[in-house]
């Protein structure tokens, strides 16, 4: 595996050593989407704590599709059982601590993708069901602050 720019790769494989379990687990399309989502949620988690932005970045410019194909679908499922179901207070703690920081991250680390409108269409959809008058006021913030 090369990479044209050597921080690049040294910044993803110390993300991979310190992570290798949560990564692996991630990666691994064959685990439930509950268990992908947790373990993406732990390694970024456990990057930010230690404050290595520079691997972090690394770890999301390798694996910015398959991160934001994990959101979304976790997004899309706590959606839809939002709307089904009223709005469970469970399912919002989750859209709260472990679904939408993961957005801000994929918006952080992947400003150039985003800028270069990428999931543009997608990203708009979330942006717009986050801006929905009717969610709370809470809900409705950080989707602000997500769109500023």
């Amino acid at each position: 595996e090369e990479c044209r720019f050597s921080f690049r790769c040294e910044a993803t494989t110390m993300f991979h050593k310190r992570n290798q379990g949560s990564v692996d687990k991630f990666l691994n399309s064959q685990n439930p989407l509950s268990k992908r989502l947790k373990h993406l949620a732990a390694a970024i988690k456990a990057n930010l704590e230690k404050q290595n932005d520079q691997q972090t970045k690394g770890f999301f410019s390798e694996h910015y599709f398959v991160i934001y194909q994990v959101f979304h679908d976790a997004f899309t499922a706590e959606t839809t059982v939002k709307a089904g179901k009223g709005g469970q207070k469970g399912s919002r703690e989750e859209l709260f601590d472990v679904i939408l920081p993961i957005f801000e991250a994929i918006l952080i680390y992947t400003p150039d993708l985003v800028y270069q409108k990428w999931q543009c269409n997608s990203i708009g959809t979330v942006l717009r069901k986050l801006l929905h008058p009717q969610n709370h006021l809470r809900i409705r913030r950080l989707g602000l602050q997500f769109l500023l």
